[in-house]
């Protein structure tokens, strides 16, 4: 598993480096977005935690991806933001992908909190300030 892991990582890390279709690394990376965060957070030590950490560390807080979710995949974004809150995800987990898509959703004009307060575009279709109750 740790070996399927790796090639997980380095594949996702890969194309997000070369590639200007950051659409298709989004897909994947939200597509097994739940299996991350559970391994993250899993409380056995291994390297398959490790990875985990790493894709939540390193690439959800890579510029393009991070542009990508705020932008222009408010499902997407919502997904994000609601695994971490179920697998209540801590800065020992994802050191700086959360704060980077958070500090996006403030900084961008275009991203979908400014689109939200503007009343235009997408985000009008989905409440972005919705909260669960986690008890």
């Amino acid at each position: 598993m740790a070996r399927n892991a790796s090639r997980s990582y380095n594949a996702l890390a890969w194309n997000a480096a070369i590639t200007d279709e950051r659409a298709a690394v989004v897909g994947v990376l939200l597509a097994n977005f739940t299996a991350i965060c559970e391994f993250a957070v899993s409380s056995s030590e291994s390297e398959v935690q490790q990875y985990a950490r790493a894709v939540l560390d390193v690439m959800l807080s890579a510029d393009g991806i991070v542009r990508e979710l705020t932008t222009k995949r408010l499902g997407g974004l919502q997904h994000v933001f609601a695994t971490a809150a179920t697998f209540r995800l801590s800065r020992h987990n994802s050191r700086s992908g959360i704060p980077a898509l958070m500090r996006n959703l403030y900084t961008d004009v275009n991203s979908f909190l400014y689109k939200q307060y503007r009343a235009d575009g997408l985000a009008l279709a989905m409440n972005i300030y919705e909260t669960r109750d986690t008890a």
